[in-house]
């Protein structure tokens, strides 16, 4: 599932995204970023953001344990 929204003026701008991935056994992902524009003349400033949630179920082919690794990152730019 996916999802986004995204608003442009002369001027500014601002956009929404979301992912969503989940195969039903092991893996799963949920990132969502957003970025904010400012267009003055020619040049176009913006600041990006994303933030991603993973989890991953690992366990040993023969075995019944099971474990899940799960992980979340954040991070932010500037493209100018």
């Amino acid at each position: 599932m996916n999802a986004g929204a995204s608003f442009h003026g002369d001027r500014a701008g601002a956009a929404l995204s979301y992912d969503r991935f989940d195969d039903s056994s092991n893996y799963r992902s949920a990132p969502l970023g957003g970025r904010l524009s400012i267009t003055a003349g020619f040049f176009e400033d913006s600041l990006l953001g994303r933030r991603r949630d993973m989890s991953v179920t690992a366990g040993m082919v023969d075995s019944k344990r099971y474990g899940d690794i799960g992980f979340a990152g954040l991070s932010l730019g500037i493209s100018n």
